[in-house]
């Protein structure tokens, strides 16, 4: 999850390099900028509430002023008040009306991005706090725009990295470069994991069997075109799941995380990723349910039932909302509360 929100909107500070300084959480209300936020991080403060008493039709988010690069500006025009939604309805029209989607392009786009911010703040009253603190999606933005990895490699080293610390996996992926792929370019040949034996990749990657036959049943999917180009640029996100969640060895959390990383898809959420569990918890100030409670424990997490009342909110955009979620998380010392 730290490496996954170090690729998204950034990790533990600002756009520009800096850090945000941590605050007292017992006194950290909501604010209207991050520099209003950060101010003397030893002094008291005490900060005004956005909304409520103070109707702001027109909210424009321009956060370039001293701490933002580039200029990212939304003018929007938001209703007087969002409608009152029964989040503990299973699928209201009242919902449905609220988050009917714009129509987005099956990968994210800088334009689709910044639709995307939009349409959060327009339909989750969170992410108008949410934006004013964390700023525009630059890490967002630069993510789109690096190169895209080979996709069979990013899957095959998921599978190995597995259980094992990050030492470990390097040094089988690496030896498995070797033996089936180009250690300049960092890419393995479907083709050549399915011509060797699982003997040899035994012998020379160190890899378990299990291991081995997940990797060359990818590789089987590659080669006959169950995934791959076609798969990766056309195919929907549902359909894509469903081929993908079949998969050994590929499990739900590695496959929204390939899905916003590796393919740059709108709708990945990973619900199973404890660094966006906790950042709802704290955002949307979910309870835990009564049998929870009762045995004291803990280590308590939000369950999916519990995140879905409110990523519903978040429409066609999941991924951008993940993470800006994965942002929060690698912040949380900094207490960003929200109002009810």
């Amino acid at each position: 999850a730290a490496a996954a929100a170090e690729e998204g909107v950034g990790r533990g500070g600002r756009a520009d390099g800096t850090a945000i300084p941590s605050v007292d959480p017992r006194s950290f209300g909501l604010c209207r900028s991050v520099s209003e936020a950060v101010g003397d991080a030893g002094a008291p403060r005490k900060f005004a509430r956005l909304g409520g008493s103070t109707p702001r039709n027109n909210l424009q988010v321009d956060l370039d002023a001293d701490c933002y690069e580039p200029s990212f500006k939304l003018d929007l025009e938001l209703p007087r008040s969002l409608p009152v939604i029964d989040l503990d309805a299973p699928s209201s029209s009242d919902r449905a009306g609220l988050c009917r989607a714009p129509y987005v392009p099956i990968r994210m786009t800088h334009d689709s991005v910044r639709l995307g911010v939009g349409y959060l703040i327009q339909h989750d009253p969170r992410f108008r706090h949410i934006i004013q603190l964390i700023g525009p999606p630059t890490g967002i933005l630069e993510l789109l725009g690096k190169g895209r990895p080979d996709p069979f490699t990013t899957l095959v080293q998921t599978v190995c990295h597995q259980q094992l610390s990050m030492r470990v996996c390097q040094g089988m992926f690496e030896r498995l470069l070797g033996l089936c792929g180009n250690r300049n370019d960092k890419t393995l040949d479907p083709v050549r994991i399915k011509a060797t034996s699982a003997d040899e990749i035994r012998q020379v990657a160190k890899l378990s069997y299990r291991k081995i036959g997940y990797i060359q049943h990818l590789a089987d999917k590659f080669l006959d075109g169950s995934l791959g180009h076609e798969a990766f640029e056309h195919v929907q996100d549902d359909d894509l799941r469903v081929r993908m969640i079949a998969l050994p060895g590929i499990g739900e959390w590695t496959l929204e995380m390939f899905l916003i990383f590796q393919l740059h898809r709108h709708g990945g959420i990973p619900y199973g990723d404890v660094a966006l569990q906790s950042a709802m918890q704290l955002v949307y100030d979910i309870q835990p349910d009564g049998h929870v409670t009762s045995k004291n424990e803990v280590t308590w997490m939000p369950s999916r039932t519990q995140m879905e009342k409110h990523t519903r909110l978040w429409g066609p955009f999941g991924s951008i909302a993940s993470l800006y979620m994965l942002r929060i998380a690698d912040n949380k010392r900094a207490a960003v509360f929200l109002p009810d």
